[in-house]
């Protein structure tokens, strides 16, 4: 974990019981994901809690296609990325 003054990351090797949108179950083998919880401490009405992922993926879309101006990036709901229509 790493720990911050306004949030922390919680880093796991794999997740077995995670719980996606609408309370869906959803599993990551270990070695094959990046799985991670970012918890953040701000203010922020509790109906535009749920802008937070899809900010996060655009601006992570946004960063690699800067990176990478070769590669042909996208975004899908809500902020799962992919390269030539691969999620990576």
């Amino acid at each position: 974990m790493l720990a911050g003054e306004n949030g922390s990351v919680v880093i796991a090797e794999e997740q077995s019981a995670g719980r996606g949108r609408m309370g869906r179950r959803w599993l990551s083998e270990g070695g094959k994901n990046l799985t991670f919880s970012v918890v953040i401490k701000v203010e922020i009405p509790s109906e535009k809690i749920g802008l937070i992922s899809l900010y996060a993926g655009l601006s992570v879309n946004e960063a690699l296609k800067k990176i990478f101006p070769g590669l042909k990036f996208s975004c899908k709901w809500p902020n799962d990325i992919y390269i030539d229509g691969k999620k990576i």
